[in-house]
């Protein structure tokens, strides 16, 4: 079986995780956190739509405040709990703040609205400009040109349901 880099220290710091029962239970405890946030946003997003972006700024934010205290607090943490004081803090502080950042990472790939950038409009024409060893960035670019002309090229970027973007001025 293939192991994990630190997965032996780990298993010296938290006594549970050296039962099979033990890894299940802490398994179980990240998926569930993991779970209730991303239920969290799910009932979030249905209810109010418009404030996606702010609840992901706010579950960000509080996960790196929350990951952080796993860090800050470590003396209160060895003085109250002495060995035990890792498994301790990863429990109260560690899981539950890797759990709303990695949450709220994965929340982008399904929160609601359109999205931000389009796919580029000739994809052989963008595969032709990165073999030809341009840039990504500018390949996108590029590959944009027939379609919308240099002039236009935010028409790559946004909704392309929103009327100035359907229709160029002046037609």
């Amino acid at each position: 079986m293939k192991t994990f880099p630190g997965l032996e220290q780990m298993q010296a710091h938290v006594p549970e995780m050296r039962t099979r029962r033990g890894s299940l239970l802490i398994g179980l405890y990240v998926l569930g956190s993991f779970a209730l946030v991303a239920l969290f946003f799910v009932l979030l997003d249905s209810r109010w739509p418009g404030g996606t972006l702010v609840t992901q700024f706010v579950v960000l934010g509080v996960g790196f405040f929350w990951l952080a205290r796993f860090i800050t607090r470590r003396a209160a943490f060895k003085q109250r709990w002495g060995e035990l004081a890792y498994r301790n803090a990863f429990a109260i502080h560690g899981v539950p703040g890797l759990a709303l950042i990695l949450s709220a990472v994965i929340h982008v790939a399904y929160m609601p609205g359109p999205a931000i950038v389009a796919q580029p409009p000739n994809d052989y024409m963008f595969l032709l400009y990165l073999r030809d060893g341009q840039p990504v960035g500018q390949a996108f670019w590029r590959s944009g040109e027939p379609t919308y002309g240099y002039g236009a090229p935010i028409l790559l970027l946004g909704d392309p349901s929103l009327q100035v973007m359907v229709q160029p001025p002046g037609n």
